[in-house]
Formats: C-alpha cells, structure tokens, sequence
C-alpha cells in the first residue's frame, strides 16, 4: 500500500536524503518530550538552553532545560496542546540544530514504523485528500523538503511510551545528485523467523534503471527487481527472503548503466534481528560476488559511487485535525480531539497539528493504532494539495527512517 483510497495523487519527487544534523535535532526532542513525561507536542516543554546542538545533551531534561517544565505541560496535561508556550518555539529549537530546517512530523505511541507509515487506515500514505499534512511532507509536496532526520525514544514514560520525530529541510542543503541508492532497509524490520522483503531505492538521472542490484543477505546474493517508480527519478526496489532466528546482515550491491559500483552502506552491512535478540547495528561488509556486469562485488573500490549510511528514526501515524495558519506574524492554532478506539486496533485518536503559511489548511488527519497513538506535523510552507500524475510514491519515504530507529532505543533512552 503505497497511498489510500482517498489519498490526493502527487507525482514522484527525488529520493529524500538523510542529514546528520536533522538526526540529531530529532532524536534530541524525541527523547526530550519522553523524559520529560509530556503529551505529544512540537513546543519543547521547558526552555531549552541555547547551546544544546554542542553541548552533548541527548535531550534529557537535566542538561536541556534552563527552566523547569512549565505546569501547563507538565503531568501528561493535555491542555497545552501540539504548540504551545511551554518552553522553546519549534523552529527556535529545530534551527539551533539546522539553520534551514523547515518543517516537522511527531507522533507517540507506536512500536512499528512500518505500520504506521502504510497501514491502510491509519498510515500517513493513506491520509486522505484535504487531512494528509503528513504525507505531503514526507513527500515534499506543497514545499522542499528534501532532507531529513529520525528520532526515536522509548521508555516507561507515564503520557507515551514512545515517541517519534521527523525533522526537514530544503533541497539547497541537499546533495545537487542524490546518491544512486538513498536508502534501504527491511520489512518487517525486525520479528519472527520467516519472510523478509528487503527494499531499496534507486536513482540515476543520467543511466536510468540499474543493470543489476542485489540484497546482499548474509553473503549471498538476492536479485531485486523494480516495484514501482521512474528509476531516472526515483524508484522502489525489493527481494524477497527467508531467514532463520538470528543476526542477520545487509547490504544493497548495483552497478549502473556505465557499471560505475554503488553500495548502501558504504562498506558496512545493517543487521536484521530475527526471533529476538540483540543484534550489532552494522558490521562488516563481507566480500561477495553478485550476478552482474562486473561481478557485483560487495564493497568500495576504484569504481565505486557509495551510498549514505542509513540512520535515523522512524515517523509514524496520528489522530485529530488541526489547523495552524501563519501570515504577516499572526498564528491561529487548531488541535484534534483525544478519543478512544475499542476496535481490534485498538488505540485511540490524538491531537494533530499542520503548519500552513498563507493558506492556513487543514491539518493531518487520522486516527491512533494499536497502543493508543497520536501525531502532528508542522511545517514553514503548506501544501497547495495539487494533482498530478502520480509516478510512485517513491518508497525513499518509507525505508530511511528504518535503520536508526533500533539504534536510537538502544542507546540510554530510558
């Protein structure tokens, strides 16, 4: 599922590419609004201190806050809404991270990034046309936004258990070519032995389509084969497998139309944890021949055209409407209703916020997944919602935030 039934179709766009400095801009408010034992919200709950970008601070309350967490916020109180005047303004925050940053997606409750990011009823590509503040974002419809940074923290918060962030920003600060393969990464990301499919987006304006790519899995290879999308633009690729309970580790091997060498990562492999288990975020990348033009052999070397290495988080679903218009300095904001869900799903619906400038649209709507789930997004630009034809929605989208995700919950957020 790659958009809803009533999804607006929007045309394809260039793969969005990661920014170190948006991870940490994300990862740094996510485990700042668990720590903090807040509801869902783009404000920071207290006033952060100016330097927190270098001063090492992973967002915890201690070392981020020059003021305690305003009583409006605190104690789960849902009365301050997504933004607010408890502590420092989003773009403040987001800005002493990333200068050009322009927008953000939030939402708390989730525990898997694929679900919430294609489920057909609640997943941001399934928000409907008019409520798909999310989507537009992530999609870089209505604006540019064209990198990104994943945050993801969990804990034993008494408000959320999780919380998850997506910050972005314009195509100036973006690389002028993508790399030829953006992102990748597996679904499920983690679980049960079985079946795997492991994705991987391509890009080439010059060559077009690859002459081979292959899933490198344990050291051997799987070919992957075109999904959906324009691989001169952007494009989905997939393989199938099957894997046993254990570590398992990736990598994405192609050669391109001048068989000039692309791998993702650059010369490590990302690991799958099947059945359980704590399993190393990268590791070596093992030598191994692929079929291809040249071999398809697994790691740089003189001809190589590397990838970046995946990180971040995951953005997930959310629940209400909102509306925040902004022109000339003035702000109207609107924010979702909480509500309960007792079907199958269970969850429940949570306050949604979008940012419009000049317009001021409607916001994301939506509704919780199981755990009871919320989000908001915010963003400088807001989509113009304009059709178009539709070449894919370039699942770029859906597989970088993936990797980092595990890498962000187990590195001290409590």
């Amino acid at each position: 599922m790659v958009k809803g039934a009533m999804s607006t179709i929007y045309p394809a766009v260039k793969p969005l590419v990661l920014e170190s400095a948006l991870e940490q801009s994300s990862r740094f408010h996510s485990t700042n609004l668990l720590l903090s034992d807040v509801q869902l919200m783009h404000t920071s709950p207290c006033t952060l201190n100016t330097d927190v970008a270098t001063s090492g601070c992973t967002g915890s309350p201690t070392c981020a806050c020059a003021t305690p967490v305003a009583a409006q916020c605190a104690n789960c109180s849902t009365d301050a809404g997504a933004i607010n005047n408890c502590g420092t303004p989003i773009f403040t925050r987001i800005h002493y991270f990333y200068p050009p940053a322009n927008a953000e997606v939030a939402a708390a409750g989730f525990t898997d990034p694929w679900g919430v990011m294609d489920d057909p009823k609640y997943g941001w590509t399934s928000e409907p046309a008019g409520a798909d503040g999310h989507r537009t974002i992530i999609d870089s419809v209505g604006g540019d936004y064209s990198v990104a940074g994943f945050g993801h923290a969990a804990g034993t918060g008494e408000c959320w258990a999780t919380f998850d962030v997506g910050d972005f920003g314009p195509t100036t600060t973006a690389p002028t070519t993508p790399p030829r393969i953006a992102s990748a990464a597996p679904m499920p990301f983690e679980g049960a032995a079985g079946s795997f499919t492991i994705y991987a987006t391509w890009a080439d304006t010059v060559g077009g389509a690859p002459v081979d790519l292959n899933a490198v899995v344990d050291g051997t290879c799987s070919v992957m084969t075109l999904e959906l999308g324009t691989p001169a633009l952007n494009a989905t690729y997939s393989a199938q497998v099957t894997l046993a309970t254990g570590c398992h580790s990736v990598f994405i091997v192609g050669d391109d139309a001048e068989k000039v060498r692309t791998t993702y990562p650059e010369t490590t492999a990302f690991t799958i944890a099947v059945g359980g288990g704590t399993c190393a975020d990268f590791v070596a990348q093992p030598a191994v021949t692929c079929p291809g033009v040249d071999g398809g052999v697994g790691g740089a070397d003189a001809g190589s055209d590397t990838g970046s290495t995946p990180e971040g988080g995951t953005v997930s679903s959310e629940g209400g409407r909102g509306v925040v218009g902004s022109e000339g300095g003035s702000v109207v904001t609107g924010s979702g209703e909480a509500g309960s869900n007792t079907s199958p799903e269970g969850g429940g619906l949570g306050g949604a916020v979008d940012a419009g400038a000049n317009t001021g649209g409607n916001g994301p709507g939506g509704s919780g997944m199981s755990g009871n789930s919320s989000g908001c997004g915010c963003r400088v630009a807001q989509s113009t919602g304009t059709t178009s034809v539709w070449a894919a929605f370039a699942a770029g989208c859906l597989v970088l935030p993936l990797r980092g995700r595990r890498r962000a919950r187990r590195s001290g957020r409590t």
